[in-house]
């Protein structure tokens, strides 16, 4: 527990060093400067990478000389934290939506940003592997290959806390590992998903969890394995519906629908099919709703809505 706490607490002084120096620069001070009176001129690249953990004295000598107060250089830090993980967050939103002209604007502009957190970081590094997995200038074994080394994988499954770089790298790779029949992660997912012990260490709750149990639900079904696919599908709804989200929540009623048909219980694969469609239709997405109702008779052989009467009011 020391050796973890003393990796944590370097981490973070070497965020400050970055932060420390972006300050120096912006004030036009030289490194030689900067360091007269408070220590080596070779030390300070030393704290900067890390290798040497700056005091918190000698931190308080560099925020003196930049005319900052202990907490107004806090207050500093943790604004431009917040302001570069608003930056990265814009990235991943621009990706999930397929907006890859601002994705490369924004991979570009953070090429050689020193990051001051780390969970920005991640983020970042995984939005690059998934933007050239998308525009395929990269192949789905050397993805495969950038998303597991950055989250450690396979070596991170006998973890129970995950965060969000982690869920969706493992995301990724169960999609993928589905393409080459390998169900290592899936398999994994889904077990996951379905623990009562199991902690996603995030703040971002609302948008990922609900994608992961709609995919996961998704590739579980496409494997024939029915019954855990509806597992997965109605902890995603539960999950949905207490965080009061409706995120993914038309897929999640879909999947169950399309598993408990799979499972020969007609009576509530009409029933998850009509919670989808209305589910669409109280978001007033209209190409949405003829997409889904057109697919729900395909594949189950039955129209949910045979029988209802669906009173649309015409916006004035």
């Amino acid at each position: 527990m020391s050796h973890l706490k003393g990796d944590i607490m370097k981490n973070v002084f070497t965020q400050y060093m970055y932060h420390i120096d972006k300050l120096r620069i912006e004030s036009n001070i030289t490194i030689g400067n900067f360091c007269e009176d408070i220590c080596d001129r070779r030390q300070y690249p030393r704290y900067m990478n890390g290798i040497q953990t700056i005091t918190q004295t000698r931190l308080n000598k560099f925020c003196i000389k930049l005319g900052l107060s202990q907490m107004e250089f806090l207050y500093s830090f943790n604004s431009s934290e917040s302001s570069e993980l608003l930056s990265i967050v814009e990235l991943y939103s621009s990706l999930q939506s397929n907006d890859f002209d601002k994705s490369l604007l924004l991979i570009k502009k953070y090429d050689t940003h020193k990051f001051l957190s780390i969970q920005s970081q991640n983020i970042y590094e995984y939005c690059k592997i998934e933007y050239n997995e998308k525009k395929k200038l990269i192949n789905k074994y050397l993805a495969i290959e950038q998303y597991a080394n950055l989250i450690n994988y396979p070596e991170c499954l006998v973890k129970i806390r995950f965060n969000f770089v982690e869920m969706i790298c493992l995301n990724n790779i169960a999609k993928i590992e589905c393409t080459l029949d390998k169900v290592t992660a899936i398999d994994f997912l889904s077990d996951l998903l379905l623990k009562d012990d199991f902690i996603y260490l995030s703040s971002d709750t609302r948008h990922v969890l609900p994608t992961i149990y709609a995919c996961v639900s998704r590739l579980k079904g496409m494997k024939d394995d029915f019954q855990v696919a509806l597992e997965v599908a109605l902890k995603g709804i539960n999950y949905s519906l207490k965080i009061r989200s409706m995120f993914q929540l038309e897929y999640l009623y879909y999947y169950c629908a399309f598993s408990y048909h799979k499972l020969g219980n007609k009576r509530l694969s009409k029933y998850y099919a009509q919670k989808s469609l209305f589910t669409i239709l109280s978001q007033d997405k209209d190409v949405l709703f003829e997409k889904f109702h057109r697919m729900i008779i395909k594949d189950f052989s039955f129209d949910p809505l045979k029988g209802l009467k669906v009173i649309k009011i015409e916006k004035n």
